[in-house]
């Protein structure tokens, strides 16, 4: 992992936890073939389980329409922290 090359000792599970407890969301950007960038996926950073981070994908572009369409409901824990203002 990135992270040990800073000089960061610790273990793998230790630092995936350490990400996951930092992250809410994660907003993904690429650049479509015209150049132009576009966010294309949010996922919301659950928890870590099986020494695996989960996430669940929340809404993705769909470049043929240029819209987002819902893929899954976020989590209520989620949706709280958002009526507080994250």
């Amino acid at each position: 992992m990135m992270v040990t090359l800073a000089g960061f000792t610790s273990t793998e599970s230790l630092i995936k936890q350490i990400i996951a407890t930092a992250l809410d969301m994660i907003i993904q950007v690429s650049r479509l073939p015209n150049g132009k960038r576009v966010i294309t996926h949010i996922v919301e950073v659950q928890d870590v389980a099986d020494d695996q981070i989960r996430i669940q994908e929340l809404y993705q572009y769909n470049q043929q329409t240029e819209d987002f369409l819902p893929v899954d409901a976020m989590s209520a824990h989620l949706r709280k922290k958002l009526e507080e203002g994250l």
